[in-house]
Order: C-alpha cells, then sequence, then structure tokens
C-alpha cells in the first residue's frame, strides 16, 4: 500500500518517476497522492507523465490530467519545467475509438525549490 509508505523506507530516493500514477487516482485522491509524495521524498526530483483529454467524452481511468492541475498540486514546492507535449491520438486507437478527438501526453520534470 503505497501509503502506508514513510519517509524512512525511501530515504535514498532522488528521482520519482511517475509514469502512470496520477493519471490512474480518481480525481479526489491526486491531491492526497501529490501530498504523500512530496512527504516522502521531499529532496527527489520527480517526473510525471500524464495524459490530458475532454474527460467528458471518455471516463478514466487513466484520467485526463490538466496542467492546471500538476500547478495545483506541485507549484509551491516545486519549479515545473514541461520537458515534451504532444497529441498522441493517432497512437492510440483504444481512445479514439472512444470519440476522443485529442489525446495530449505531456512529461514533467519537477524540480524541489530551496526553502519550500
Amino acid at each position: 500500500d503505497f501509503f502506508k509508505l514513510t519517509a524512512m523506507h525511501l530515504s535514498q530516493i532522488q528521482w520519482v518517476y511517475d509514469r502512470a500514477a496520477l493519471i490512474a487516482l480518481p480525481k479526489d485522491m491526486r491531491a492526497i497522492y501529490a501530498q504523500h509524495i512530496m512527504q516522502l521524498c521531499p529532496d527527489a526530483q520527480q517526473c510525471i507523465i500524464t495524459l490530458d483529454y475532454q474527460q467528458s467524452l471518455m471516463q478514466g481511468p487513466p484520467f485526463a490530467l490538466s496542467d492546471d492541475e500538476i500547478k495545483q498540486h506541485y507549484q509551491a514546492t516545486y519549479a515545473i519545467r514541461e520537458l515534451k507535449s504532444a497529441n498522441i491520438i493517432e497512437h492510440e486507437p483504444r481512445f479514439a475509438q472512444n470519440g476522443l478527438p485529442e489525446l495530449f501526453q505531456r512529461v514533467y520534470q519537477l524540480t524541489p525549490k530551496p526553502n519550500a
């Protein structure tokens, strides 16, 4: 259980790679997840990969996660740098078959702010 982890378990972590954790969680759990990972690894950089689409056209998971939501969860503690954003709908037929006209994948690098 991720939420039972403590900072002691992850004291040596320098990077967190989130390929599908946030987008797997419903909106009400994302803030709890983000706070927990920041408490577990306060000095670690993070690489977060998200998907963003019109959520009303398809129910998750994976759930849509906007740029604004990334900022909402992390901006106070991390410098956020978007490394890449691309519409990948042509490579994801399952999403296209569900009626999505666009599916944006974004990659972010989060770097802890000094004294945040």
